[in-house]
């Protein structure tokens, strides 16, 4: 068990059943869960003021197949990873900004666009 906010900065959502976490903790317990995990290193995501931020906090979904990013991931050690994880997922990764992947506590999209085939 752990606190709610450190939950959601710990956790980026890839779908319903699978997720990216830098918590071994959460690891375990979201794969006794039956969800799929890709744990990674909590190095690589930048937060001003501390070591490093959180892959939650610089990630979120907005749409079924799309996750975007604050930050480009080039300099993430797992970047090839994250990368191999989404494409398995049929998620496609959108960078917001050239900068590295930092965090931002969370992101919301407030409206989706659905595109007809």
């Amino acid at each position: 068990m752990c606190r709610q906010g450190y939950s959601k900065c710990a956790v980026c959502v890839v779908n319903r059943g699978a997720i990216i976490t830098t918590d071994r903790g959460v690891a375990e317990a979201t794969r006794k869960a039956g969800l799929e995990v890709l744990l990674i290193s909590p190095e690589g995501v930048l937060l001003e003021g501390f070591d490093w931020g959180f892959i939650g906090g610089a990630a979120f979904k907005i749409s079924r197949d799309v996750l975007a990013f604050t930050g480009r991931l080039e300099r993430h050690p797992d970047r090839g990873a994250i990368l191999d994880f989404l494409a398995k997922h049929k998620v496609e990764p959108l960078y917001l900004t050239d900068a590295p992947v930092f965090d931002i506590g969370s992101g919301l999209p407030i409206t989706e666009k659905t595109v007809s085939p």
